[in-house]
């Protein structure tokens, strides 16, 4: 099993809510999103190469959506200038984003990995780990429903 809380910090989550409940996630495209995400996980991971990063995470993002439907997209890429694995998520509170996900669903919940080139058996122990978690629906609204980062990353440590 995967430990997620090694993966995730405070600064590599997108979801905190003002007052009014707008989401602290921006973007209106799935671009937009990839790109939004991309800027926080190189703001709390200097050693990252932006450009790179999202070269990377764009050009899987066209072989086939990331969407994987319930309102849930995994943009994922592997690189092979880095050793470790990277999460950034985002949460999207009002309307989503149109992923062109596999049950058409907007997305609304976005979990950008990016992993070492080398490290197959972890980078796809992560995918399968995150794409499980979503198929529970209280998982899910959970996540939709978090308040603060804070919430977020309590919600996951209890993957």
């Amino acid at each position: 099993m995967v430990n997620f809380n090694s993966l995730l910090d405070k600064e590599s989550v997108v979801g905190y809510f003002d007052a009014k409940a707008t989401a602290f996630l921006k973007s209106s495209t799935k671009n937009e999103a990839i790109l939004e995400l991309v800027d926080l996980l190189v703001s709390s991971q200097k050693q990252l190469d932006k450009k790179v990063v999202y070269n990377a995470l764009w050009e899987r993002e066209k072989i086939v959506s990331t969407g994987i439907g319930m309102q849930v997209a995994i943009p994922h890429a592997k690189l092979s200038c880095i050793n470790n694995f990277y999460i950034a998520v985002g949460i999207k509170k009002n309307k989503g984003i149109d992923w062109q996900s596999l049950d058409d669903s907007a997305v609304k919940i976005i979990f950008l990995i990016i992993g070492p080139q080398n490290k197959q058996n972890q980078y796809l122990q992560i995918l399968s780990g995150i794409t499980a978690c979503f198929k529970d629906e209280f998982f899910r609204r959970k996540l939709l429903d978090a308040k603060t980062k804070e919430d977020i990353l309590k919600i996951i440590s209890q993957i």
